[in-house]
């Protein structure tokens, strides 16, 4: 059934990215929902209530295993034994994503529920780029770990601003045996440097980008908040339990992209959702491009639940005649609250506007493009007089 969906759909040739790009954030999702739990003392347990796919009615494919209790050849073993075993390393830190200017620090405990107290554990940690080069490390004295508990062994404390460009991190700690380890990430503070002449920049898709688009102009159309029957607000997290319960064409699990694409090249990323996707995404605007030319693929795409299987976007760019569009579903404008992803994705994106491989090769139809683009008048909403 998915497979025809998704034939259907024109997106079969995504299907094994699809499953990666949601395995994998599925993953981030569990581990930090199971390690606040891990983290809070008295906490009696928890069940999930699958581990396997639900394949009965409106097909629940929620599991980290397969229907019959097979990996799925994405997530490890060890990736879920991470926060999963008796003796867990925790980090309690304000936030994935820092400043360079910021000083990072983090509380580090372990939950123990093994058979027996452990007398003379011993900890240590390291602060890593992702390439494996480190940036600092230390060890913790030892402790007494009493089973059936929590137990704070210490604290790091690591200034960023040995750090000049957007840097993906890890933190990694190790405690009796067992390890665990977070990604981070760290952006440079806007450096005050002026949008770009050659590029112009709209809040919506008005007669001005219009004519600048006519002109062989570029356009950077930032168009949160976009309300029409082909948007919808959107968040971060997964849809619930089955899209065929609780969903619709916009419903997700997570975005897919291309990591060397070269809007995101200075945009860390693995090409899924993960924390330094969440403001961004979290009250996106989300594109319904279904109906546009076969092979056309938006630079950061929602992947689609299966039940429904739309193409999604939330950055995507087209030739509009002689000129060069790119729209942006993410609240780039500058306000107070987006955190610094959003100003370090926004100067990633006029970066690569003003250069060279900025060079779209579909030019999606002028009347279905605008469809997509107008706003769609206040009458005309549901719950409108």
């Amino acid at each position: 059934r998915l497979g025809r969906l998704l034939r259907a759909s024109g997106l079969a040739d995504q299907r094994r990215d699809f499953q990666r790009a949601s395995a994998r954030f599925q993953l981030a999702q569990y581990k930090a929902e199971h390690e606040a739990m891990l983290r809070t003392p008295d906490y009696a347990g928890y069940q999930l209530l699958m581990l396997n796919d639900f394949t009965g009615q409106s097909e629940a494919l929620v599991g980290v295993l397969d229907p019959f209790w097979e990996p799925k050849g994405i997530v490890s073993v060890a990736d879920v034994r991470q926060w999963n075993q008796p003796v867990v390393p925790l980090a309690r830190f304000a936030r994935y994503v820092w400043r360079t200017t910021d000083t990072f620090t983090a509380a580090i405990e372990v939950a123990q529920y093994g058979p027996a107290d452990l007398p003379d554990a011993v900890g240590s940690w390291r602060l890593t780029r992702r390439d494996g080069t480190g940036l600092a490390a230390g060890t913790f004295p030892e402790r007494r770990l009493p089973t059936g508990s929590i137990t704070v062994i210490g604290e790091i404390r690591v200034p960023l601003d040995g750090l000049t460009e957007a840097t993906a991190l890890r933190l990694e700690v190790s405690v009796a045996g067992s390890a665990n380890s977070w990604p981070l990430w760290a952006y440079p503070p806007s450096t005050g440097e002026e949008d770009p002449a050659t590029v112009v920049i709209r809040p919506a898709y008005d007669a001005t980008a219009r004519e600048v688009l006519a002109s062989g102009g570029k356009v950077l159309l930032l168009a949160h908040g976009l309300t029409n029957r082909f948007t919808a607000r959107t968040g971060f997290a997964s849809v619930y339990w089955s899209g065929g319960w609780w969903g619709n064409r916009f419903s997700s699990l997570g975005i897919l992209c291309d990591p060397a694409h070269p809007a995101l090249r200075e945009f860390p990323n693995d090409g899924h959702s993960d924390w330094q996707w969440h403001d961004l995404t979290q009250g996106a605007t989300t594109f319904d491009l279904a109906g546009a030319p076969a092979g056309f693929r938006p630079i950061v795409q929602p992947v689609p639940d299966f039940h429904h299987c739309h193409l999604l976007a939330q950055i995507f760019e087209t030739r509009v005649g002689p000129g060069r569009l790119l729209v942006v579903g993410y609240d780039l404008s500058g306000a107070p609250g987006p955190g610094p992803a959003a100003g370090h994705l926004r100067r990633c994106l006029l970066r690569y506007m003003v250069g060279p491989e900025f060079n779209p090769t579909t030019e999606l139809p002028a009347e279905w493009l605008e469809s997509r683009l107008e706003p769609e008048p206040p009458e005309a909403r549901p719950g409108a007089n």
